[in-house]
């Protein structure tokens, strides 16, 4: 039957993301609301918000606003979503709710507006409309990525990832950007933040 492992729960206590490998060996990341008085799930069923015929594993909240990192055997080659049939994992973000944006009247180009303040909670709003849509690549080393860890404050994740046949520690943005090594030839296991 199902597995359900590698529990998380968001830094306001309100949901609580896992992994779920299914009955044909397809792995998703799953999320659910809780109970604010019992800590219990609410009624309902959970939501699978990776969607991918795949591998989805390891989820771990960004800060404080509804953003996940995980990672994926998804490959986007051209626009087009494949299984990385090599076993090779890179490392994802997907927001829960859709970036809100609003038209620059001069440039007629989209902007983000500017978000709430980073040391305020703000709820966290499920919008599964393109969810699987939202689904950024932050790193994809030709080895790939076999661990991650996210610092407290979710502004940056630091993952185990294969370049030349060896592993190394890396430090890349939630945003996204260029990684920075952190070690050579060390093979790092067990990564977490304290």
């Amino acid at each position: 039957g199902p597995a359900i492992e590698e529990f998380r729960l968001s830094s306001d206590s309100k949901w609580i993301s896992y992994s779920k490998v299914d009955e044909i060996r397809v792995q998703d990341i799953w999320v659910c609301p809780l109970d604010d008085k019992t800590g219990k799930l609410l009624p309902g069923t959970p939501v699978n918000v990776s969607r991918h015929p795949g591998f989805n594993q390891l989820p771990q909240w960004l800060g404080k606003n509804g953003v996940l990192a995980f990672l994926s055997n998804r490959y986007r080659n051209r626009d087009i979503e494949t299984i990385n049939d090599e076993g090779r994992y890179s490392l994802y973000k997907l927001s829960l709710e859709p970036e809100k944006q609003v038209f620059d009247e001069e440039s007629f180009l989209p902007t983000v507006p500017a978000t709430a303040p980073k040391d305020k909670l703000t709820p966290i709003i499920l919008d599964e409309r393109g969810i699987v849509n939202r689904a950024k690549l932050l790193a994809n080393p030709d080895g790939g990525i076999v661990d991650h860890s996210v610092s407290p404050d979710g502004k940056s994740i630091c993952y185990v990832g294969a370049t030349a046949g060896q592993r190394d520690l890396w430090l890349i943005s939630s945003e996204g950007g260029a990684p920075t090594k952190l070690t050579t030839g060390e093979s790092p296991t067990h990564l977490r933040w304290t």
